[in-house]
């Protein structure tokens, strides 16, 4: 068997180590951004005894959490 047979594959099977390593690279930004902010969400709460407070960030929590999501769709 030549050379040349195995080297498309060789190819094709780097391009989607790539691909998958991309993929990972995204989710792991996506993880991020919500675990910074639940951080964020878990101060505010914490410095607040107002359950009106803890609603209102819970809400905020809620919708920053729909975005993240929806920019990685």
């Amino acid at each position: 068997k030549a050379f040349t047979d195995e080297w498309p594959q060789a190819l094709v099977a780097y391009h989607q180590l790539i691909e998958s390593d991309v993929e990972r690279n995204m989710m792991t930004h996506r993880m991020q951004e919500i675990y910074d902010m639940l951080n964020t969400l878990d101060e505010k709460i914490r410095g607040s005894a107002d359950l009106s407070i803890m609603d209102q960030a819970l809400k905020e929590a809620q919708a920053k959490a729909d975005k993240i999501l929806a920019k990685w769709q």
